[in-house]
């Protein structure tokens, strides 16, 4: 068997592998996006509730409505921190998980280019076989003339 068809088993582990972490580096992007999605609507849900705390400041408000007011704000914040917190780890996830499938596509890459070479070599190897073959007649068919000239 020809090394390029031996090879060709490692080549199909190697693309499952890296479909495999495509697949996680994607699952993980979207993990990420809806993190950030997240804090974003916290962030805009403060920014809405400070507002309104601000143009209330003006008109008169008793003091348990600005009590509760800044309660819920303090509240929000510890959640906003808290997801900035989740965004970041999910972030790093990202990071590694975008690095293991790189790896794997490099990985992919490698093999494709000894299963490149070892077909070059083997269309190498026939063509010199071709061509010892081609002389090999041609010398025949000279010993055949000769041997008819005599």
């Amino acid at each position: 068997m020809r090394k390029s068809k031996r090879m060709k088993p490692v080549a199909k582990v190697a693309e499952s592998r890296e479909r495999t972490a495509a697949r996680v580096l994607s699952e993980q992007r979207r993990v990420l996006a809806e993190a950030e999605a997240k804090l974003a609507e916290l962030l805009g849900y403060r920014d809405e509730y400070a507002k309104k705390l601000e143009f209330s400041g003006g008109s008169a408000i008793d003091a348990r409505r600005m009590y509760d007011f800044r309660v819920f704000l303090s509240r929000l914040n510890e959640a906003i921190i808290h997801q900035q917190h989740r965004v970041e780890h999910s972030r790093m996830e990202y990071e590694t998980r975008r690095h293991q499938w790189y790896a794997t596509r490099t990985k992919i890459r490698a093999v494709d280019k000894i299963i490149e070479r070892y077909r070059g070599d083997e269309a190498r190897a026939s063509e010199r076989r071709d061509q010892i073959e081609a002389d090999d007649r041609t010398k025949q068919v000279r010993v055949d003339i000769g041997d008819e000239c005599d």
